[in-house]
């Protein structure tokens, strides 16, 4: 399994995907590919992951679904306020792109691991701590944005996030 160390992610118009370029432990770069609707699913899993990471929230509100977003929208906010802006891995064109057909979401450790898959023996995989996760999904819903796909898989809390803040070509380390 290899790790991906950093990543970069970007909506390519003329692909009409997002690509992570992503920069592995031996320092190679390579962009992974990603359909809408394959990154519908991972958004789908990773913000239910947050609310299940999210306990104390849970606690603190109760059967108060209004005061959940409410709490969640700051808990994100203040992650995306939180970036450090970095440098952008930069694949090349002798970089390997790969279309990610399959990914493996696991809670780990306080975050969660991603595997993803272009086939059964060729796969990446990215830890992301909780804070972390929550600073790519504000990105990932800034490069929704920009693509113009419909806004249904994300939960209504992510739009008062300071999302606006975030270039969606920061790097995550």
């Amino acid at each position: 399994m290899n790790k991906l160390k950093r990543i970069t992610s970007e909506y390519i118009e003329t692909e009409d995907r997002i690509r992570i370029a992503g920069l592995t432990e031996k320092d190679e770069t390579l962009s992974l590919w990603f359909t809408m609707r394959l990154s519908g699913r991972l958004i789908t899993h990773c913000i239910a992951l947050l609310g299940k990471q999210s306990l104390a929230l849970k606690k603190t509100a109760a059967n108060d679904t209004q005061l959940q977003n409410n709490l969640q929208g700051m808990v994100q906010q203040s992650a995306e306020h939180e970036i450090a802006e970095e440098s952008a891995v930069s694949v090349t064109e002798n970089s390997p792109n790969l279309l990610i057909k399959e990914i493996d979401v696991r809670p780990s450790d306080g975050g969660v691991v991603m595997a993803f898959k272009e086939n059964k023996t060729s796969s990446y995989e990215l830890y992301l701590e909780g804070r972390q996760l929550r600073q790519w999904l504000g990105m990932l819903y800034l490069i929704w944005q920009k693509a113009e796909w419909p806004l249904h898989v994300w939960p209504d809390w992510m739009d008062t996030s300071a999302g606006n803040e975030i270039s969606e070509k920061t790097s995550l380390h």
